[in-house]
């Protein structure tokens, strides 16, 4: 198995649902995920784990309050999320463009 560690970067994400998908036969280990607002007024976030295989979402954060300018660390310190094959993170605001997304993990393929 090879592992290689990567980063997921986005901005100006919005209301659809954006974030990093675990490639068929792999599995990823986030090991931290920031969420920024990029907005002069506040914005609610909502962070899951799409289990495709079992059509079951699994909610991180739920409307979680980002101040303008604000940073919440979803995934970080102890804390790790597992993706196994077809699993997806997304993420999405209540308001269009308006936050940044960056994903650490590690891919083992």
């Amino acid at each position: 198995m090879a592992n290689v560690f990567k980063n997921y970067i986005n901005s100006a994400v919005g209301t659809s649902p954006t974030g990093l998908a675990c490639p068929v036969g792999g599995t990823i280990t986030v090991i931290g995920m920031s969420l920024t607002n990029e907005t002069a007024g506040n914005i609610k976030v909502t962070s899951y784990v799409a289990d495709n295989s079992a059509s079951k979402n699994g909610y991180l954060a739920y409307d979680a309050i980002i101040p303008p300018g604000g940073n919440f660390v979803v995934i970080g310190g102890d804390q790790k999320v597992v993706l196994e094959s077809s699993d997806q993170l997304l993420s999405y605001s209540d308001t269009l463009s308006s936050f940044s997304i960056v994903i650490s993990y590690m891919l083992t393929t």
